[in-house]
Parts: structure tokens; sequence; C-alpha cells
């Protein structure tokens, strides 16, 4: 793995991962709708979404922080989800996954997972996407994330 990053700040301020600049290109609003507490953060970890313009779906970045072993949770259940397609990320194991009993890619569905540490990862989703577009959206946004996370 390469060097590990301390993504520490971004826990408390989720929306913050990505500047306004680095938003841009997947046309959403610039104002994400952070989740830092409630039953939803108890379960899964902090959490940003960003509506698209044409208010068709959205994008959520999650940092998976309540999974002990960060990428290695994703791997160990693969096998009950609908797709899961190891990639690589500005030189970061990944993996493109969802976790329903469909693909549905082609429908614009689409979530990537990204290992920051052994025993953090942080996960980009697209719903209601651009069709199978939403996988390249969804690398691109985890790739800007990253870029961000590492300079910090």
């Amino acid at each position: 793995m390469p060097a590990a990053i301390d993504a520490t700040k971004y826990l408390a301020a989720p929306c913050t991962v990505l500047t306004p600049e680095q938003l841009a290109p997947f046309e959403v609003n610039l104002t994400g709708e952070p989740v830092t507490s409630g039953s939803t953060f108890e379960v899964v970890g902090p959490s940003c979404s960003w509506e698209p313009v044409d208010r068709k779906g959205d994008f959520n970045l999650l940092f998976a922080d309540k999974n002990e072993y960060g990428l290695s949770d994703y791997y160990r259940e693969k096998k009950r989800w609908a797709f899961f397609e190891p990639i690589e990320v500005g030189g970061y194991p990944a993996a493109y996954f969802d976790t329903g009993s469909k693909d549905l890619r082609g429908q614009g569905f689409c979530s990537i997972v990204v290992g920051l540490t052994d025993t953090l990862a942080f996960s980009v989703s697209r719903q209601n996407g651009p069709g199978p577009r939403a996988c390249d959206q969804v690398r691109d946004m985890a790739a800007a994330a990253l870029t961000t996370m590492k300079g910090a």
C-alpha cells in the first residue's frame, strides 16, 4: 500500500474534502450536506452528499471509520454484492462495488471504495447518474478527494 493518508480532520468536516474547483466538473450544488452525527453516522461513519444542479440523484462521499479493517472489510464482503471490481485510484487500492443484489451501473448507480490506511477507507457513490459514466464520475471524485487529503 502507498503511504497512509491521515484523514482525521475530514472525519469532523467531510464536505471540506472537495473544493468548489474540484466539484465544478460534477455540476453539483457546491454546498454539501454533512452527516457527522445521528443513526446513519453511528452505523457507517461521517459523510457528505452533493445534489447535482439537474436534481437527478446525488453524490455521496463516506469515510467508513466504523469498519475495523478499512478496505479489507469490503474485500471480505465482496461475494455478497452485485459486483466488486478491484482497481487503483491515484496509486491507492480501490474497488468499484455495489452492495445490492443487482448490478445497476447501466442505470447510473456506481460506488467506489479507496483504502487510505489499514483501518480506514472512504467511498464515493453516485445514484441516478448518467448511465455507465457514473463509475467514471465516482472514480474522478475519489481521485480529487485523494489529492486534497494528500496535500493536507
